[in-house]
């Protein structure tokens, strides 16, 4: 029997709560609560899941109740149709989107600032003090806008790793993955044999890869509490040159597909691999049925001197202003979507982050993960540095890529950073998503 589409599936499920409710002569008032979400696949499955235990759940208590009904969005489009559906009453109660479109709905008056439920003590309807120490901070900040605005709490979401050949690592008299740059650069400079065809790292010439190369060296992409694009600051320049300089002596290599770095060290060609962490069960895989190797991942190396700093990509699930009874609804749906169980599940079938740290005591015995890598990936989500949740910086990053992709290709660092910053500051305030959807 096929499966209902997502939106049928769900406006059935409503229907069916509603029967049920009636029928069991509880109170008829059924609030059906629409989600925009732009999943495919296995997130959009797993995601479906949960709905489904929420209107379950909801059903079961036979009392008035609320009901969410899951329905795709693409990210491209979700602006235009959020304005139309508001314009005819209609629309979504909640949605799911990256951070700079979230910034730009809520420029347009459709994502409502979530720092009133934030701030609510637990008896009023907001998190616990337990709730609060277990959550990660990523969770809060990854919604925050320059002004200090909370629109949207971080969902899912990956963050950087350094993958390892342990095995290689101990045949150059290494006892561990390198902790510094300095580190790093020695066993690049082992490694890389264009002979035996093998090499050190291979990474993306992206916006992405570069933030990370840039957190290696405690710099940031934007100004302080405005996230203006500061691609030509000292760190950055700093960072770019370094970049080049392992580039231009064989030490990186730059990839040319997503999957490259994976294959090549799974393959064992690759002694490190920057990748993000939901990846982890593709590589299990790769390495287990190519060269079998032991390996293992670690937070990437800082500049000698410099606290570990790492990226971090997810969603942000928000809430479209609708009155006080539909959004207090929203919001309790998201909390439950947030609490251990929920974010348990979705880590485990999605293998993005979840949103607590309490979740990796079930992933180690139940998820797959080993001791070691759970507690590296937990350390990893307490040092995560979400994206600025600010309007066009889509199209900054848009920028930047193309910059880092001209330093490959020999450009000086400072050259191509200013025509980064210079395009990028023409785009400010440009929307730029229907470039760069998930």
């Amino acid at each position: 029997m096929t499966r209902p589409s997502s939106p049928l599936r769900h406006a059935l499920l409503a229907v069916l709560a509603l029967s049920l409710l009636l029928s069991a002569c509880a109170p008829s008032r059924v609030a059906v609560l629409v989600l925009w979400h732009p999943f495919s696949g296995v997130r959009e499955r797993a995601l479906l899941d949960l709905v489904d235990q929420w209107n379950q759940r909801r059903v079961s208590a036979g009392a008035a109740s609320d009901i969410v009904v899951a329905q795709r969005m693409d990210v491209a489009t979700m602006r235009t149709r959020m304005i139309d559906g508001k314009a005819r009453g209609a629309g979504p109660a909640l949605f799911i989107a990256p951070p700079a479109l979230t910034a730009l709905l809520h420029r347009n008056g459709l994502a409502r600032e979530l720092d009133g439920f934030v701030r609510e003590p637990a008896d009023a309807g907001g998190f616990s003090d337990a709730d609060r120490a277990d959550l990660f901070d990523l969770v809060f900040s990854a919604g925050r806008t320059p002004e200090g605005k909370t629109i949207g709490l971080g969902f899912g979401g990956a963050v950087r790793a350094l993958y390892f050949n342990r095995d290689w690592l101990r045949s150059e008299g290494a006892d561990s993955a390198p902790i510094d740059m300095d580190q790093l650069a020695t066993l690049c400079g082992r490694a890389s044999d264009p002979l035996r065809g093998t090499q050190c790292l291979i990474a993306a010439a992206d916006a992405t890869t570069f933030q990370d190369w840039l957190y290696l060296f405690n710099g940031t992409l934007s100004a302080e509490r405005a996230y203006a694009p500061q691609f030509t600051s000292p760190a950055a320049i700093s960072a770019t040159t370094r970049l080049a300089i392992f580039s231009g002596a064989g030490l990186l290599r730059r990839a040319v597909s997503p999957e490259q770095p994976r294959q090549e060290f799974a393959a064992g060609r690759s002694l490190f691999s920057l990748d993000w962490s939901d990846q982890f069960g593709l590589y299990r895989t790769q390495v287990r049925d190519n060269a079998d190797f032991a390996w293992g991942i670690v937070t990437p190396p800082a500049n000698v001197g410099n606290v570990s700093r790492i990226a971090y990509q997810g969603w942000l699930l928000s809430i479209t202003p609708g009155g006080d009874a539909r959004e207090r609804e929203a919001w309790q749906f998201m909390q439950w979507m947030l609490a251990e169980p929920q974010t348990t599940q979705w880590a485990a079938v999605t293998r993005e982050l979840p949103a607590r740290a309490s979740s990796f005591d079930r992933l180690r015995t139940q998820g797959g993960l080993d001791i070691q890598s759970a507690t590296v990936l937990l350390r990893l989500a307490r040092i995560a540095q979400p994206p600025p949740a600010v309007v066009g910086w889509s199209c900054a990053e848009i920028a930047l890529t193309e910059a880092i992709a001209d330093v490959f290709d020999g450009l000086p660092a400072a050259d191509a950073l200013k025509i980064a910053q210079d395009t990028a500051v023409s785009r400010a305030g440009a929307d730029c998503i229907a470039q760069r959807g998930p």
